[in-house]
């Protein structure tokens, strides 16, 4: 019992503790056969009768006993699972807490009544109680082991039915978290298990928010059945995205949320589109809907709608049909939308251009009849078209027009390139922004060139004659690498120019190319001289510690040399008699004298860097080798 319990027990309530203590301990070791005697079956009932109307411990410990009891008695099964239910609706949190905790074995004795038990905690994920909650959660997750299948129709089910928005919102937040952590041990293993979710999830997706419907669309990806790169299994979540794009519906460019619904719906199509999932019923709907009715909307959605277009070509599998419906609207709108060749101050919108003229040269070749037909060419060669010369001549203009302004770009990109050197660093975000716009501009204008190189060459609209893919401007990333910054204008070497020992004679960097180039120079000049004034200030101060130590421990002459230091020469053996050995020492103590000076003399004049080897120390021990003299 719990302590908390245990001081506030009644006489009566102790006793009634002791009684089903003694009828679990009766009940425990029974087998299915012997509990299904009458007097077995009253006593069982005993409990689910303190579980209605006893004190809170008598509850509490009924929370246990009935589920390990449960199995004993099928007769009683319903009866016990609505006895245990009851606990778990109880006023005291302990009772309830410890009731919820045993509905996982209830439901792994009869798996019957698991979606009961389900719908049931599904309904506790609303609660304020942050305990419940993740208690909650924890018994779903373990029903999962159980039967997956029941756990998420019932998810799906109160989802779809629940009028409280808070309850729906936790029941989404809990189908995400099961799919996400326990996929891989639960339903990546049993395929069919993935399927029945994916089907469940399917029919929730009729009356879905943009938020919701995003989160389920993340939930199927997680499903192993989707994560191949099989074309059948993009083109089922594309064909789920179609649907939640409402195509069936007029296309109404002065209802905002038609417009962001389409846009939306398209930006989550693409990574299904370039694993070559058939785009035909996006392709219809944009040529029969939407592009008649592009103007109409704001230029910042006109480009939006033509960007994701463009991007959608890159990896569309586009059958000669399909290119045929969409390329006379396409001719249509950029014969209203390309700027004509006989205004040459006009301003140009050159992403719609690169976006327009992409979409074409894609099509194109696959709709060489379409072709033909729209221009009154042969083989798709434009140069003879007899027909819309117009708009021919405002796409042979766009060329030189690019060509012109790439011309002001590269001035302005310098431009921006020195304020962004010479501005502090907290003032360099809005020139980046700039020079982002302005490369993004450039090679926008570059691919409008190479576009129109391959339209309008002989024979350009045809398949043999396509250029190789060309890399959209908004989608090449052309940012800085990261590692060492690349060398200074006029470096021949990729090291970045502040180093140690740094050399400004070896024109690392132009001074006169940037307006930070004297400061540059400066730095450079002050970190060379830093360098050497701290490596001749390092060698003055050895020498004199070198000659303080000399000073204050000269060489002792009082001792033998012979005992105190040998010379790197040859010990002269010992001879017999007085004169010879007198000989010996006198030699020796002037060859000693002689070394140790001249010793000291060349270590006082070596650098920094031979002084921090080790020397060995005089060995006092052993006369018969030379040691080299102690300072």
């Amino acid at each position: 019992i719990n302590a908390e319990y245990m001081g506030v027990i009644s006489s009566r309530g102790m006793g009634l503790v002791d009684e089903l203590y003694e009828i679990y301990y009766g009940l425990e070791k029974l087998s299915v056969d012997e509990a299904a005697s009458e007097i077995h079956t009253n006593r069982f009932s005993r409990i689910l009768d303190v579980a209605r109307s006893g004190p809170a411990p008598a509850k509490t410990l009924c929370g246990q006993f009935i589920p390990k009891l449960f199995s004993r008695f099928p007769l009683l099964s319903r009866n016990s699972v609505d006895v245990q239910l009851e606990l778990c609706n109880d006023s005291e949190p302990n009772v309830r807490l410890q009731a919820c905790r045993g509905l996982t074995s209830m439901a792994r004795d009869d798996p019957s009544y698991l979606s009961k038990f389900a719908e049931f905690l599904v309904g506790l994920l609303s609660s304020a109680n942050v305990v419940e909650v993740d208690n909650a959660k924890r018994l779903l997750s373990s029903f999962l082991l159980i039967d997956a299948r029941a756990v998420f129709a019932v998810l799906c089910d109160v989802i779809s039915s629940t009028a409280s928005n808070a309850l729906r919102e936790k029941s989404i937040a809990a189908l995400r978290e099961l799919v996400v952590f326990e996929a891989e041990k639960v339903l990546h293993p049993h395929p069919d298990v993935e399927r029945s979710v994916a089907d469940a999830i399917k029919r929730v997706l009729d009356d879905v928010t943009g938020d919701e419907f995003r989160v389920f669309l993340d939930v199927l990806r997680h499903l192993k059945i989707f994560q191949t790169d099989s074309a059948a299994a993009a083109q089922e979540l594309l064909d789920v995205v179609a649907d939640q794009a409402g195509l069936s519906s007029a296309f109404d460019p002065h209802d905002e949320q038609c417009v962001e619904r389409l846009v939306a719906c398209l930006g989550l199509a693409q990574p299904f589109i370039l694993k070559s999932a058939a785009n035909s019923r996006f392709l219809s709907y944009l040529a029969s809907q939407v592009l008649p009715k592009l103007l109409d909307l704001t230029p910042k959605q006109q480009g939006t709608l033509l960007k994701l277009l463009a991007e959608s070509m890159t990896a569309t599998a586009i059958s000669p049909a399909d290119a045929s419906t969409f390329l006379d609207p396409l001719v249509t709108l950029m014969e209203s939308m390309l700027p004509p060749a006989e205004e040459t101050g006009a301003k140009i919108n050159f992403t719609i251009c690169e976006c327009l003229l992409f979409v074409f040269h894609s099509l194109a070749s696959k709709a060489i009849d379409s072709v033909n037909h729209v221009f009154g060419t042969t083989a798709g060669d434009l140069t003879t078209a007899s027909t819309r010369a117009p708009l021919i001549s405002s796409i042979g203009s766009l060329s030189p027009r690019c060509t012109e302004f790439l011309d002001q770009l590269v001035a302005l990109k310098q431009v921006l390139l020195d304020n962004i050197r010479s501005s502090p660093f907290e003032k360099r975000a809005a020139a980046q922004e700039k020079l982002d716009i302005v490369d993004e501009t450039f090679r926008s204008c570059r691919n409008i060139r190479t576009l129109v190189a391959s339209i309008m060459k002989p024979g350009g609209c045809s398949a043999a004659a396509r250029e190789p893919s060309i890399q959209l401007s908004w989608k090449a990333d052309h940012r800085r690498p990261a590692g060492p910054p690349p060398a200074f204008a006029g470096s021949q070497s990729s090291q970045p120019p502040f180093r140690r020992n740094f050399n400004v004679s070896s024109s690392n960097f132009n001074v006169s190319s940037s307006p930070g180039g004297a400061r540059l120079a400066r730095q450079a000049l002050a970190s060379r001289d830093g360098v050497n004034r701290d490596s001749q200030s390092d060698r003055d101060r050895d020498r004199d510690r070198d000659r303080d130590r000399s000073r204050r421990d000269p060489p002792s002459t009082s001792d033998s040399p012979s005992k105190r230091i040998r010379t790197s020469e040859t010990r002269t053996p010992h001879t017999t008699g007085s004169s010879s050995s007198s000989g010996s020492s006198s030699s020796s103590s002037s060859s000693s004298s002689s070394a140790s000076s001249s010793s000291l003399s060349s270590r006082r004049s070596t650098d920094s860097s031979s002084r921090t080897r080790e020397r060995p120390r005089e060995d006092t021990k052993s006369n018969d080798r030379p040691v080299r003299p102690r300072r």
